[in-house]
């Protein structure tokens, strides 16, 4: 881990604009308004989208999601001039996400309830790839060999039903993707094996709904790592101005119908850099 100074210069807020949408990882699809404005043919696949991937994904027939597919992970692979992530690293930070008190699925049940649509549930994948990406830069891990990757369309995983799913990836030393997805492996798996992970779900999915649903429309997207929500391009930043900082309190992850998950999520790091900055005292002696 790297050391507590490291850590005080990475705490987040979030910068997306009020207001509030589906944003559950748990909930059936649902259209969102947005811009379609999918990259054309000839761009890369990792332009970033400024709108709706609901929408790109909704608008799409099965055989442009699956030529789209192909182009992601395409040009994944042809990324380049990043030094990349060991495996030990990417295990490390692969640990810090399975046992944070608060990333740990062991414990996603306080946090989970939606208030407004009892019943259903948050899922938290978005705030579990928000850690991963603050571990990260935690750990020293440059800002282009971190990406998020998003599967975009109904799933269902056991009882849960998914309207679309997100993890941080990170490049690996040997050039290849890794994503770090506590619910779908216990250790980083190549974004290929994800992606098949996530169709499998999808197909699950299809088994158990009427037979006239589409069961090519399960879209994948990778954007910045700082990108937020799959309905729009807000972000948020990794860097504070003071030990006290985190997510502003007009932002929309201080809203209580997250259940305080993110405030939580940022004392227990605050916590983890006080432990780090005891240990490094007492070794000092």
């Amino acid at each position: 881990m790297s050391s507590v100074l490291t850590f005080l210069f990475w705490l987040l807020f979030l910068s997306a604009p009020a207001g509030a949408a589906d944003t559950s990882c748990a909930k059936s699809y649902q259209q969102i308004e947005g811009t379609l404005d999918e990259p054309p043919k000839g761009e890369s696949a990792l332009k970033e989208i400024q709108g709706s991937y609901f929408d790109i994904q909704k608008s799409s027939n099965k055989e442009a999601i699956a030529e789209w597919n192909q182009r992601v992970l395409r040009d994944l692979n042809q990324v380049s001039g990043t030094m990349g992530v060991s495996e030990a690293q990417r295990q490390a930070i692969m640990d810090r996400l399975l046992n944070n008190p608060v990333t740990d699925l062991r414990n996603v049940s306080k946090y989970d309830s939606i208030r407004e649509d009892p019943g259903k549930t948050w899922g938290f994948c978005f705030g579990r790839a928000m850690a991963a990406h603050f571990f990260a830069r935690d750990e020293g891990v440059e800002r282009q060999s971190i990406r998020k990757i998003w599967a975009v369309g109904t799933m269902q995983n056991g009882d849960d039903k998914w309207g679309y799913h997100v993890a941080t990836m990170l490049r690996g030393d040997d050039a290849h993707w890794y994503v770090l997805d506590p619910r779908t492996a216990n250790k980083p798996m190549l974004v290929e094996d994800w992606v098949k992970a996530m169709q499998e779900r999808a197909a699950n999915w299809v088994k158990n709904m009427d037979a006239g649903y589409d069961r090519g429309k399960l879209q994948i997207f990778s954007s910045e790592a700082k990108r937020m929500w799959a309905y729009e391009r807000s972000t948020y930043n990794v860097r504070y101005t003071g030990p006290e900082a985190g997510v502003p309190k007009n932002m929309i992850l201080r809203d209580p119908k997250f259940n305080g998950y993110f405030e939580d999520l940022l004392q227990s790091m605050r916590e983890e850099a006080a432990d780090v900055a005891r240990q490094a005292k007492e070794a000092a002696k």
